[in-house]
């Protein structure tokens, strides 16, 4: 009988899951739904990301910080950041997470015009991993070369292509 209770909960507990792991982006953190970017990838220019760190003591709220040099993100996000040359630093913090086991990773940027998208991982944890039950605020900091901040607008888009409506701070 007991037997038959385990297998009735993991068949209702799996037919609760979305199956994908990964949250809607703009859901989960109050940012509105993700949306389709419309830029159009001809003419867009990949530039290099180099990620320098990352934690899970970062900002409360969502939000994007760009900075023309490591000193300067250092002070406007309270994060330590190397500072390893020339380009626009930026720090992607994805706010309150309830665990541990939540990373941001930056993986890419294109440069078209006047707009740079920075493509972001937002990974939660694993369903079934060992977190620390504790408040947690995960975030990423990386230099992306070849481009000054100024006169940019600065977008994050999923791997997908979806853009995350957060907050772009600049310093």
């Amino acid at each position: 009988m007991r037997l038959l209770a385990a297998l009735l909960l993991l068949l209702l507990a799996a037919g609760c899951s979305d199956g994908e792991g990964v949250p809607d982006t703009g859901e989960e953190t109050g940012a509105g739904p993700a949306q389709e970017t419309t830029e159009a990838t001809e003419g867009a220019r990949e530039l290099r990301v180099e990620q320098l760190t990352s934690g899970s003591d970062g900002l409360y709220q969502p939000q994007v910080v760009v900075a023309p040099s490591a000193a300067a993100l250092s002070e406007a996000a309270g994060v330590e950041v190397p500072d390893v040359g020339e380009g626009t630093y930026l720090a992607v913090f994805w706010g309150e997470r309830p665990t541990g086991g939540y990373t941001v990773d930056v993986l890419s940027a294109n440069l078209a015009a006047d707009r740079v998208s920075v493509e972001v991982a937002l990974e939660p944890p694993p369903e079934d991993a060992m977190v620390s039950q504790a408040l947690t605020y995960p975030y990423a900091a990386a230099l992306v070369r070849a481009v000054e901040p100024s006169g940019k607008d600065f977008v994050l888009v999923t791997r997908e292509g979806r853009e995350i409506g957060w907050p772009v701070q600049r310093t």
